[in-house]
């Protein structure tokens, strides 16, 4: 028996509540999975962008970009050792980095040519990829 004064939330007032929690996590819940993704892309831009300055001290030390592999990179910069995904390429004067995304947007790449640096994604519109597919 309910006491003066006190009274309970009807069944009413509690589905609306629930009704309107409901919207906003539905609204809510892909615009953070989006932003989940954004996240993974930027890391592995980070990730690229370490591997180039990593293969620049390279080329200071050696004079070409030929012969580096990621482990030479890795001595560089250890923390390349926990990229995903990445994978490198050399020529005495260009060389090519890709990296994976945990979104599975990837991956991202720096292309470095004599005079010209690439900078491109796998999947442009998507997560952290610009609609150019540059980055």
């Amino acid at each position: 028996m309910p006491r003066n004064g006190e009274r309970g939330f009807s069944m009413v007032e509690i589905l609306v509540v629930l009704l309107i929690t409901a919207i906003l996590a539905a609204i809510g819940l892909p615009l953070f999975l989006n932003q989940r993704a954004k996240a993974q892309d930027a890391d592995a831009k980070a990730v690229a962008t370490v591997a180039a300055s990593a293969f620049e001290v390279y080329h200071q030390e050696h004079d070409d970009f030929a012969g580096a592999d990621a482990a030479d990179l890795e001595e560089l910069e250890p923390s390349l050792k926990e990229a995903r995904g990445l994978t490198i390429g050399s020529t005495a004067d260009t060389y090519t980095i890709k990296v994976a995304s945990g979104s599975g947007n990837g991956p991202f790449t720096i292309e470095r040519k004599l005079d010209d640096t690439m900078r491109t994604c796998g999947r442009p519109g998507e997560g952290g990829c610009p609609d150019s597919g540059e980055w």
